[in-house]
Parts: C-alpha cells; sequence; structure tokens
C-alpha cells in the first residue's frame, strides 16, 4: 500500500484507474493519499453479490463504497449491476456509466443452436 502510495505520488498520474472490488479500495485509497484527482471504478463483478452472512455484508460494503466514494466514475457493466449501485446508495446517476455488452447474446446464437448446445450438455 505505501509503495503504491509512494509510486503515485512520484508520477503524478491524471487518472487512475481502479479494477476489482479488492483491488478498487487500496487503490482507491492511495490514489486519494497522492493526490489524484480522477479516478474510474471498473465494477467487473460486485463483492456484494456474494453478500452471505454478516461479516461479508460489512466486508463488500467497505469493499465497494471505498472506491465509488472516491471515483469520479464508476463503470457498470449491466443494467443489473447498475441499479444495484444506485439501491444501495453506491453511487449517484451522474457517477454511473453503463457499457453494455457489445453484442447482443441474441444475434450470436439463434434458437435453434442453443436447443442443441441444451440437448447435448444436459
Amino acid at each position: 500500500f505505501l509503495a503504491l502510495t509512494w509510486q503515485l505520488i512520484r508520477r503524478k498520474p491524471d487518472v487512475l484507474f481502479l479494477h476489482g472490488q479488492w483491488a478498487g479500495p487500496v487503490g482507491a485509497l492511495a490514489g486519494a493519499l497522492a493526490g489524484v484527482k480522477r479516478m474510474v471504478y471498473v465494477c467487473h463483478f460486485p463483492s456484494f453479490y456474494t453478500d452471505w452472512d454478516l461479516f461479508r455484508v460489512v466486508r463488500n460494503r467497505i469493499a465497494e463504497a471505498i472506491p465509488c466514494r472516491f471515483a469520479t466514475k464508476v463503470v457498470v457493466l449491466s443494467e443489473g449491476n447498475y441499479y444495484q449501485y444506485l439501491v444501495r446508495r453506491l453511487i449517484s446517476e451522474n457517477q454511473a456509466e453503463l457499457i453494455r455488452n457489445a453484442v447482443p447474446p441474441d444475434e450470436v446464437i439463434s434458437e435453434t443452436m442453443r436447443r442443441q448446445i441444451r440437448e447435448e450438455y444436459h
């Protein structure tokens, strides 16, 4: 953590990209201490989807809240994640950037192909 903070202070980046629910909080805190003005948090798999007990609820809330608090933009990769971050009040609508899948699944796999795949693997 200290080494990362020191590197950020030395390099003075214009933008810091934060990836993942475990590296995100560490990078966000280091970036904040180093005075990085713009941070982008990319949420690949939100940690709150593993909220199975009180420990995980608290841990996951902290893991998501820290990068969301410091990030200028939060990139979510599905509408479901977007709404979960809003409902949990982790981000504002202005802060969120929703990037949907580039290729709609229905255009890639036909219904016939789906049936064949299901029959083969069931």
